[in-house]
């Protein structure tokens, strides 16, 4: 996946990611989505965070071989040791159009995968 800016990540629909219809497979979408909530979690916390939960996934659209996903997140909500980051997954070849969206709840870890506390605060909070 590449960055093209500090929350937002682009990945090429390929052969290898499409279901028996010929669509990206819902599997694929929702790993880039977690992905991007995993590379703006980390930032955020600067360290390590895990997947804890996904909410409210939704599956708007369907998208195609040699597409352009954009993936977009933005953290909406910060607690103790863990954070919610939404997420949605654009087309740019159509317009951005929604395909995917999703509410990730991270959770920051020390080296030992155990629940760390968030030092860093946002206005998000």
């Amino acid at each position: 996946m590449n960055r093209i800016s500090n929350n937002k990540f682009e990945k090429k629909i390929t052969e290898n990611m499409l279901n028996y219809y010929d669509l990206l497979h819902g599997g694929e979408a929702f790993k880039i989505m977690d992905a991007t909530a995993g590379y703006i979690s980390r930032e955020f916390v600067n360290g390590k965070t895990v997947t804890k939960a996904a909410k409210e996934v939704v599956y708007h659209n369907s998208s195609y071989l040699g597409e352009t996903v954009v993936s977009q997140g933005e953290i909406v909500k910060v607690g103790r040791t863990s954070m919610e980051v939404y997420v949605e997954n654009r087309i740019r070849e159509r317009d951005n159009i929604l395909i995917t969206s999703a509410t990730f709840v991270m959770v920051s870890v020390d080296n030992d995968f155990r629940p760390k506390e968030i030092k860093k605060r946002s206005k998000v909070n």
